[in-house]
């Protein structure tokens, strides 16, 4: 992710058509301390796809991870916001869409989705980009360009919902993971374990999880140091908990998933 920071968005009275709201994009090389407070969207429903980095959200009494290629997705006045109004280290574009005006088929799919975080096929966040550029150059055309752009994207954001739903990691890629993880194998190694190339094992993990085994396992590894320092354990500790010899690789890596040194995330995130 380079080195800097960018946010771009466009608010509902600029709005194109009557189902959009608010739409944006960002992009941050750092924690934000601040970043994304506790807030809710009257009428909204919110749809947010990560392209690089990762978000914690907390939606309503739920914490969640969106790791890249993934989107989250709030229903109108619900609760969220980044977990201790935190916004991690990111890249993401979102999109909010009036439930009052609303074709009622979306309107009616999107009232069934269930499952919060889930991976998007990449042409989701280019049509949402796609949006975003209407209202940027608002041509003759933005109008109904816009509306072709939403519906598609919405229309496939619940099939992407419903094909998740129903696809969970195979038993053979979950144990094939596990040894990567727990056991420090190597791809080749834990994909000889359970009967796959290491081409086969990649293949299938990154169609069932969305990511290669290599960042699955980094994510998880991440997410196990960042329970340690959420409850005030020290940096020691937390790699120890992910699996890393030394503080300083453990601290390396952790800066470049997070954004920020695992010292001054605990400074950050740590709940008393």
């Amino acid at each position: 992710m380079a080195n800097h920071s960018h946010r771009e968005e466009f608010h509902q009275h600029q709005a194109l058509i009557p189902e959009l709201g608010h739409c944006g994009h960002f992009q941050y090389s750092r924690a934000n301390a601040e970043g994304l407070r506790p807030h809710r969207h009257a009428g909204m429903w919110e749809l947010t796809c990560v392209r690089a980095g990762r978000l914690r959200w907390r939606i309503e009494h739920d914490e969640v991870i969106v790791p890249p290629g993934h989107a989250v997705w709030t229903k109108p006045d619900e609760d969220h916001g980044g977990v201790d109004r935190v916004m991690d280290a990111s890249e993401a574009v979102w999109v909010q869409v009036s439930a009052e005006h609303l074709d009622p088929v979306i309107a009616t799919a999107l009232g069934q989705l269930r499952q919060r975080v889930f991976r998007v096929p990449d042409h989701i966040p280019h049509l949402l980009q796609r949006i975003l550029g209407e209202f940027r150059e608002q041509k003759p055309t933005a109008a109904a360009a816009s509306r072709a752009a939403l519906h598609l994207c919405l229309l496939d954001f619940v099939a992407a919902h419903d094909a998740a739903s129903i696809s969970k990691p195979s038993a053979a890629v979950m144990r094939a993971l596990d040894l990567i993880d727990r056991k420090h194998l190597s791809v080749a190694g834990a994909a000889q374990q359970v009967g796959l190339s290491a081409g086969r094992l990649t293949d299938r993990c990154v169609a069932e999880t969305g990511v290669t085994p290599a960042a699955w396992v980094s994510a998880r590894r991440i997410d196990r140091a960042c329970a340690v320092l959420v409850a005030g354990g020290t940096v020691e500790a937390a790699a120890a908990s992910a699996g890393f010899a030394t503080r300083a690789h453990f601290s390396n890596h952790f800066r470049r998933q997070t954004g920020h040194p695992p010292a001054a995330w605990r400074a950050l995130h740590h709940r008393p």
